[in-house]
């Protein structure tokens, strides 16, 4: 068997790598990061394997291996109010990547089931980049003078916000804590130490792997949600 790996957007049917795909020359195929579901749909009505690592925006039955986003969120927030935060803000990823809506909805459960303030203005959809961490951050820091926490839906924003807050005049955490998600090599390596969520991601890429094996070989499988963990670090 043999192991293909494209790196290409696949949004538009038409693309070269969407029409690769719908010749049939491949026995399945590993999807990353889908902002939309067209070209699963049309290839599972071939009758292609496929896994999706991330949740579909549909609730077609496509096999696929996620983390647990909404539990990592409600986890970091948690954290922050056993910490004596109150008024925590979020910067969200691209509202039209699942993983994104999903750490909203567990920040969002986490302040209703902790029993944190209702405050307008504490979400701020971003799009992933250091500049939407570093813009959001001064805008919430504006808006709401007594801020003492921020949720970042990755770890890239979160740096951002800590640079906006440093600017500011202001510490992290004494002032405002800030935890990311990710817990990527950024995370590990920046100073101070940011907290993050971290996701098993050899153990996504892994189960995607055996899914994939498994369907082609014609046996059943099931979608997998692998567990988040808080690694607490300075920021928070």
């Amino acid at each position: 068997m043999q192991t293909l790996l494209l790196v290409a957007p696949l949004e538009k049917l038409d693309s070269p790598v969407a029409q690769y795909l719908q010749r049939g020359e491949v026995d399945g195929a590993i999807f990353l990061q889908l902002h939309k579901d067209s070209l699963i749909k049309l290839l599972a009505k071939q009758n292609l394997p496929l896994v999706v690592n991330g949740t579909p925006h549909t609730s077609n039955p496509f096999s696929y291996v996620d983390s647990d986003n909404a539990g990592g969120a409600f986890a970091a927030v948690r954290h922050l109010v056993e910490k004596g935060r109150k008024t925590i803000a979020m910067i969200t990823g691209d509202l039209d990547n699942t993983a994104a809506e999903q750490r909203l909805d567990g920040y969002l459960a986490a302040c209703q089931e902790l029993g944190l303030p209702k405050v307008k203005g504490l979400v701020a959809e971003g799009d992933w980049s250091r500049e939407a961490g570093i813009q959001h951050a001064q805008n919430l820091m504006q808006k709401h003078p007594d801020l003492d926490a921020i949720f970042c839906s990755n770890d890239v924003m979160a740096l951002g916000a800590i640079a906006a807050i440093l600017e500011a005049g202001k510490s992290v955490p004494e002032d405002i804590a800030v935890i990311g998600f990710d817990d990527s090599y950024l995370a590990q390596n920046s100073h101070p130490g940011l907290t993050s969520v971290r996701q098993d991601i050899v153990g996504l890429g892994m189960e995607a792997a055996n899914m994939i094996l498994a369907l082609v070989h014609g046996d059943e499988v099931h979608s997998e949600i692998l567990p988040c963990e808080l690694v607490i670090r300075e920021t928070a």
